[in-house]
């Protein structure tokens, strides 16, 4: 069920997107001209292609933590599939957005897009470690909101703001990621970034939390987590083109957990920490129709 504090900040989200629908579409470039932006920071890394469809298809291995604010990393298969721009949506493997407003200016130089946004969050399960004993299941969670991406020349701003409506944290989360992005060479592109994630006391309290039950079952003292930062950090993706549209892509982003996330039990535990780190490397294949 959603809560008040999350229905109110999902009505934010809603009229901001509203409000840039009313004040560009009336700008909107005539019809066959292309209106295409680039996809929200962090998501990939591939050249812009206008008024095409282009599908990505790869795969990638990942090496992460063993659960959100945990010290062990393990490795994994990690899918690297994407379609963008087909009829104004994007799918990646766990979310989907349509472009209800996408522009740019005449000039290309700046550019906004905005609309919804679903995603996925697997939450997190006792047994990822022996360090959750204890202390449950997190559910699956749907995330329902809405997207605002603002590019001015190679700088992006990503903005995303989305309620848990399946009962998993349910939680409200937003995600927040500045990137620049270089084209080193006719076939390297390095994407450097920023990133900040904000979220409800709903979320925190599932993933840093500690119940009296969850103390009665586990080895960590009972903890209030409170809205708040979770995280700040730094990412880099890097794309080199070896053969025509076959790619190298990788991706390492560190993250630092802030605020009641650091101080959970859990994180300041023998098997949490606060650094948290994240590498992931493939090869993909780009088509474009």
């Amino acid at each position: 069920m959603v809560n008040a504090f999350g229905c109110r900040a999902l009505l934010r989200v809603a009229a901001v997107i509203a409000s840039l629908a009313a004040l560009l579409t009336s700008a909107r470039p005539a019809k066959g001209q292309s209106d295409t932006m680039e996809p929200p920071a962090g998501e990939t890394t591939e050249p812009l292609v206008e008024e095409t469809t282009t599908v990505t298809l790869g795969v990638g291995v990942g090496y992460a933590p063993e659960f959100l604010g945990a010290g062990d990393y393990e490795i994994s298969a990690v899918p690297l599939v994407r379609v963008a721009n087909f009829y104004g949506f994007t799918l990646a493997p766990f979310s989907v957005s349509y472009d209800l407003v996408s522009h740019r200016s005449a000039n290309r130089l700046w550019g906004v897009r905005a609309g919804p946004y679903v995603a996925l969050d697997f939450g997190r399960d006792e047994d990822d470690s022996d360090f959750l004993d204890g202390t449950g299941d997190i559910g699956t969670s749907v995330l329902a909101g809405g997207f605002v991406n603002l590019r001015y020349g190679p700088a992006m701003l990503s903005v995303t703001g989305a309620q848990d409506l399946a009962g998993g944290h349910e939680g409200f989360v937003i995600n927040n990621q500045a990137s620049v992005r270089f084209g080193v060479t006719d076939k390297l592109m390095v994407v450097p970034g920023l990133s900040a994630t904000w979220a409800s006391e709903n979320y925190m309290q599932s993933f840093f939390g500690i119940t009296a039950a969850q103390s009665a079952g586990s080895i960590y003292d009972q903890f209030d987590a409170d809205a708040g930062v979770r995280d700040v950090g730094l990412n880099l993706s890097v794309q080199y083109e070896v053969f025509e549209n076959w790619l190298l892509t990788g991706l390492v982003s560190y993250s630092r957990l802030v605020g009641d996330a650091a101080e959970s039990p859990i994180v300041e535990g023998p098997g949490g920490s606060e650094d948290q780190v994240r590498v992931v490397f493939g090869v993909t294949r780009r088509f474009s129709f």
